[in-house]
């Protein structure tokens, strides 16, 4: 559907939706992010078909991030339009382009120190999902792009979700597309639950790129899993998902001092001040990322027990 004029926002689902965005002007052309490996023939092209898009014709896509929901889709979006060109962050390109990487150094991350798999289910969806490798280009961050006259767009680092994560700023509309770098209180499924919690790798990432947006004050913020968020809305969104930090982070502070020598599993079973999810094994990006910088910051320390990682308040004896 058009949203505004040049602007079209282009959605699927799977457990929860997936909006894609795709920016068409005199010049140019954009579409942020490819979905899941089978979204390019089975959701892209027949929107591209409705608006009278050619797929023979230069179209740029921009990878907000590596997430096998919204870079999966490379390969397949190349093979239906074969002169395109396909852009992401540096800080992400390795896993991008590559569904291995992309397993070994995101979603299998936490298997070794912490015991923390997902089942052979989710493996094999996520492992789907994330299509075949394909090479990128890395996006320039001092680049402005024209998609016609008086309407740009450019490029901007929202670390935290992942550590390449970027948002593309349209300042003709004041609007920020952020796919997945500020995530609220979490995401929802189709049928109202809560879904997953925020999720980000580093502490400090997250919370620079909610003061990116808070300096920017946007009039809308387009998320990949949600409607938009628009007017005096975006404040609150974004002191929200501050407080979340805040929460979690004491969340963290208080299970350590209440069981020394606490895992990572049992932190995420014993948590009870940040809602449940439905897969409330996600917490484990985000309560990884606050005890990462407590051990920093020398509140805390690790020892391995067996194979598994154990966290106690104070500095080692």
């Amino acid at each position: 559907m058009q949203l505004f004029q040049g602007i079209h926002r282009i959605t699927t689902q799977n457990a929860k939706p997936l909006h894609l965005y795709l920016l068409t002007g005199k010049e140019r052309t954009v579409l942020l992010d490819t979905g899941m490996a089978s979204t390019p023939k089975e959701v892209i092209l027949p929107y591209f078909e409705k608006i009278g898009i050619n797929t023979e014709d230069p179209i740029d896509v921009v990878i907000t991030h590596a997430d096998c929901d919204h870079c999966g889709g490379n390969h397949a979006f190349n093979e239906i339009c074969p002169h395109s060109s396909i852009y992401g962050s540096p800080s992400d390109r390795i896993l991008i382009e590559n569904p291995a990487e992309l397993m070994r150094n995101r979603y299998e991350a936490y298997e070794k120190d912490h015991g923390l798999v997902y089942d052979q289910e989710t493996k094999k969806w996520l492992k789907e999902t994330a299509g075949f490798p394909l090479p990128i280009e890395s996006i320039d961050f001092t680049q402005k792009w024209s998609l016609e006259e008086d309407w740009s767009i450019e490029f901007k680092e929202l670390p935290g979700h992942t550590a390449g994560h970027l948002m593309v700023w349209d300042s003709r509309h004041a609007a920020a597309f952020i796919g997945d770098g500020v995530l609220g209180h979490g995401e929802y499924d189709l049928e109202g639950r809560l879904f997953v919690p925020p999720t980000y790798v580093t502490v400090d990432g997250y919370l620079y790129s909610i003061e990116q947006l808070e300096r920017l004050q946007p009039d809308v913020i387009f998320r990949c899993h949600c409607d938009p968020i628009e007017n005096e809305n975006v404040g609150r969104f974004l002191k929200e998902s501050r407080e979340w930090v805040q929460a979690a982070e004491a969340e963290v502070k208080r299970l350590i001092g209440a069981h020394q020598g606490i895992s990572l599993q049992e932190m995420i079973d014993l948590q009870e001040n940040l809602g449940q999810f439905v897969l409330q094994m996600d917490l484990m990006y985000s309560f990884a990322a606050h005890l990462k910088q407590l051990e920093e910051r020398n509140c805390i320390y690790k020892k391995k027990d067996g194979e598994i990682l154990r966290y106690y308040w104070g500095n080692p004896v």
